[in-house]
């Protein structure tokens, strides 16, 4: 007999292992298995597949192409974010933003009022706002405002919650920062991802990074750096507990959680939400951005804006 010592959690991937691995009888001849005849259907529908994704494919290389381009254009970025990074990083959070019911509700009223046909997510309405809070810092910091701001997001790509290992791609975006209207702002936001949504850009990205992965490690070096210049700021969002959690009796008052920013990536910001409310978190390069606090400010004065605007009765 075999016996094999496991950690808890790989005990099922070894039962999968050696089930795959063994025969399933045991001391007789085994023919070879008779392959399935595939119908001219199968065929036509596996070709349409492979064009869908070849365009999709296309598709994407297109929006970086046009990403790159827009970044060469001086005035469009906000280049004074890359000039000065350091290896030091300042944090600031604040763990409540705004009741998540409200920022629901703004959304709700933005819909009705500009009747939008398409859906704005809780995540448009706090990258948009993000977004505008960066612009207003840069403006403060350097005294002009660029027209975009390059947005990556990690996007999750494992087929379930409980399967283990990491595969992550990313969504590119080019927010508007020259936008003061906030309600503007939201709708231009959620066309542009509602838009990038639709490209394969995850799964494109994923295994992009996995050929580069394999290239000699200053190939490997160079690409990734070229391909962090692209980028000014990772947001992540993160769907949390809409109530409080417990630990053995102990009541967990608040989550925060630092993105990592990539070499080269100015600003890392942390959309979430826990127990109702959002939690916003920035990780800053220390030299570019000393007092990311201040944006978070920002972020708050944008999102009471909204709130003042379509939540406040007005007086009789």
């Amino acid at each position: 007999y075999w016996r094999i010592h496991h950690c808890i959690g790989d005990g099922t991937s070894l039962a999968m292992l050696l089930s795959s691995t063994s025969d399933e009888h045991w001391g007789k001849e085994l023919r070879d298995s008779k392959k399935q005849a595939r119908s001219i259907f199968q065929f036509i529908g596996n070709c349409f597949k492979l064009w869908i994704l070849l365009i999709g494919v296309l598709l994407v290389f297109i929006h970086w192409f046009k990403g790159f381009i827009l970044g060469l254009i001086p005035g469009r970025s906000p280049k004074k974010l890359k000039s000065k990074l350091s290896t030091a990083n300042e944090v600031a959070w604040d763990r409540k933003v705004l009741e998540v019911k409200k920022a629901k509700d703004i959304i709700s009223h933005i819909e009705h009022t500009f009747a939008v046909k398409r859906h704005i997510t809780l995540n448009d309405l706090m990258m948009s706002c993000m977004t505008q809070a960066i612009a207003r810092y840069y403006k403060e910091t350097y005294h002009s405002t660029p027209k975009h701001l390059p947005v990556a997001i990690p996007v999750n790509l494992r087929p379930s919650a409980r399967s283990l290992g990491n595969k992550i791609g990313s969504l590119t975006f080019i927010l508007p920062m020259n936008i003061e209207n906030p309600v503007d702002r939201v709708l231009k936001v959620s066309e542009i991802t509602s838009k990038a949504k639709k490209l394969p850009e995850p799964l494109v990205s994923y295994n992009l990074t996995k050929i580069f992965a394999k290239l000699p490690a200053f190939v490997t070096n160079l690409i990734f750096d070229m391909m962090s210049n692209q980028v000014y700021c990772i947001m992540s969002n993160v769907r949390g507990s809409p109530f409080t959690l417990s630990y053995e009796g102990h009541e967990m008052k608040g989550l925060v959680g630092l993105v990592p920013p990539p070499n080269g990536v100015t600003v890392a910001a942390g959309l979430a939400s826990y127990d109702d409310w959002l939690v916003a978190t920035l990780n800053c390069d220390a030299k570019t951005i000393p007092n990311p606090s201040r944006i978070l400010e920002f972020y708050k004065e944008e999102l009471r804006t909204l709130e003042a605007k379509y939540l406040t009765k007005k007086p009789e």
